[in-house]
């Protein structure tokens, strides 16, 4: 720890009254001075705001700068700016802005201490003093030998200012500690280390001869792409340096210990995304016209899927262009309000996808389980259910919103979730009530609805191949051979069905489980795969739940004949097919 001056104190008063987004300001305005100087310009415009004079907003931003520069003399560790944060008064919230400007811009603070000219301290001296404690004569095992040494450091660019170093240890630890300098000693004169020395030497000879750039010497000696892993790992840099000041207060500290991203991943994703994009939304937008200008499909169950088909198409519209930006910038650059709407989006539309998907799941089971028995959907009762799924969905959208967990950008910083990193109990209990909701039940329902209607139709087709073996003949239904049965082209849709779902959600529950478990180490790259993965749901519902549709590639192939991809099934005329067509059509 060190003392700050009064005068000091009295500067950074002025910020612990200000809230929590003018403090946010100050220290944007704080690095741009560390790196392009005072502007009096932004102070006097920001001393119009605050009502108060430019000299107090320039003696704050100074004050600021003081104690981060104070702060690297010292080495001081995040807890022990806490702490000295807290002692001066500032609330939580502000000593967290703080906090994670000091993290995330050492490498620039730092710059700025050499520039001033402050140079650590070197070894100038030692003295030691051997000292023995003697318990009793007669106990001669609690004599405690110990050593104090008074290590002597002085600055190269002062020479009077000598600052002393006491350590006291016993003779085992001291042992250690000369085995240790010995080591680095030879390590030092080794034929590897004399290398490296000769090739740092041979670089900086060409640097100053050819007036270039360390940098530039690099890249053009290990190409680009280690060049800038290289320069990653000896300037500090981490994921979260692109990130606006605006942003720095939704950071997890989490995502501070890891480097910048390869720049190559950023355009891969960005890629991909756009890739979905364009799928979701022609897949999804025709889905909805082929439903909407055919008059055969406006029926209360396709009424369901033209719901789904809807809500991926609204997804895909809202979250792709705004990651297919962020992974351009290589960050979130659209501030907190575009990402709680990102992230609401993405919520509220993928929660109503998956409780479609069960509403669908729970139609055919009525019909094809329960036959006549079962209540018949009708338009009204389908326009309910998709209200009731909106306004469902709806609820557990707005919840973060009012402060029972909260939106933030996850993994490479180009897209925004739940915060699954907070591990407060008011934050977690969120994510584990939400995935019970809103993936636990329904994959439960989805796969009860589809065992059952698997194993009735199943029975159905069992039935009938005993009937046809009394009557003594091969099938009752024409065309057996040359067709697949209604029992294999069921299982066929219910497999894929679930099999698609964990696919798309799995790994980001899992992603979502281990941050508030802590059940492994997330990685940006592993976190914003799972995060594209689940978006990927919006491409292939289209296929599974609309372009396996008889009827539907009956009417596409009539409006859109080059994106009907093979033959399209002939409707059945006897009366046993068209039992059974009218069974897998619903499937």
């Amino acid at each position: 720890m060190f003392t700050l001056k009064d005068d000091h104190k009295n500067h950074l008063l002025f910020l612990e009254k200000q809230p929590v987004q003018v403090v946010q300001d100050f220290c944007k305005l704080a690095i741009d001075y560390l790196n392009k100087g005072p502007n009096q310009k932004i102070y006097a415009t920001a001393a119009q705001k605050l009502d108060v004079e430019a000299e107090i907003i320039q003696a704050s931003i100074e004050g600021l700068i003081n104690l981060l520069l104070e702060c690297i003399k010292h080495k001081l560790t995040i807890d022990d700016l806490k702490k000295l944060l807290l002692n001066l008064g500032f609330d939580e919230e502000k000593e967290s802005v703080i906090s994670q400007l000091y993290i995330s811009k050492q490498n620039d603070i730092s710059k700025a201490l050499e520039n001033t000219g402050f140079k650590l301290p070197q070894y100038h001296n030692m003295e030691w003093r051997f000292e023995v404690q003697v318990a009793s004569r007669l106990v001669p095992s609690q004599i405690i030998p110990t050593m104090t040494l008074d290590f002597e450091l002085k600055n190269t660019d002062s020479t009077d200012k000598i600052e002393h170093v006491t350590l006291q240890t016993d003779a085992p630890n001291l042992l250690h500690l000369c085995q240790v300098i010995e080591n680095a000693i030879k390590e030092g004169k080794s034929q590897h280390v004399l290398t490296n020395i000769t090739n740092t030497m041979n670089l900086l000879t060409i640097v100053n001869l050819n007036s270039v750039t360390i940098d530039d010497v690099i890249y053009k000696t290990i190409g680009p792409p280690h060049a800038e892993s290289l320069q990653m790992h000896f300037t500090n840099q981490t994921v979260i340096d692109k990130v606006p000041a605006e942003m720095m207060h939704l950071i997890d500290k989490h995502w501070y210990q890891y480097p910048p991203m390869d720049p190559m991943w950023h355009k891969l994703l960005g890629l991909v995304m756009i890739v979905i994009g364009i799928l979701g939304w022609t897949g999804n937008g025709i889905v909805v016209y082929i439903f909407l200008m055919t008059a055969s499909l406006r029926t209360p169950s396709n009424l369901l899927v033209v719901n789904l088909a809807f809500s991926d198409f609204i997804m895909m519209v809202a979250m792709s262009p705004p990651m297919i930006i962020n992974c351009y910038y290589e960050t979130w650059v659209l501030g907190p309000l575009a990402c709680d709407i990102y992230a609401c989006v993405g919520s509220l539309c993928g929660c109503a996808s998956i409780w479609t998907m069960v509403a669908i799941a729970r139609d055919r089971y009525n019909v094809i389980v329960k036959g006549m028995a079962g209540k018949p959907l009708t338009i009204k009762l389908a326009l309910f259910e998709i209200l009731l799924i909106w306004s469902f969905a709806g609820v557990w959208t707005i919840l973060p919103l009012l402060g029972w967990n909260r939106y933030v950008p996850e993994g490479n910083m180009t897209s925004c979730g739940t915060d699954f990193l907070n591990q407060e109990w008011s934050s977690k209990s969120y994510i584990v009530v939400y995935s019970c909701f809103v993936y636990f039940t329904p994959l439960f329902l989805i796969i009860y609805s589809y065992w059952f209607i698997v194993s009735t139709v199943a029975a159905h087709e069992r039935g009938m191949r005993e009937q046809a073996k009394k009557m003594n003949v091969a099938s009752l239904r024409s065309g057996e051979q040359d067709s697949v049965s209604a029992e294999a082209k069921l299982a066929k849709v219910a497999i894929t069905t679930i099999t698609l779902w964990f696919l798309a959600w799995t790994p980001y529950l899992v992603i979502n489980y281990s941050g508030i478990f802590d059940l492994i180490k997330l990685s940006p790259l592993f976190t914003i795969w799972g995060s594209l993965f689940a978006k990927t749901n919006a491409c292939y519902n289209p296929i599974v739940y609309a372009i396996s549709h008889p009827k539907f590639r009956a009417a596409l192939n009539e409006k859109a004949p080059c994106l009907v991809c093979g033959t399209v099934d002939q409707p059945a005329k006897t009366c046993g097919a068209s039992e059974t067509q009218s069974t897998t059509e619903k499937a």
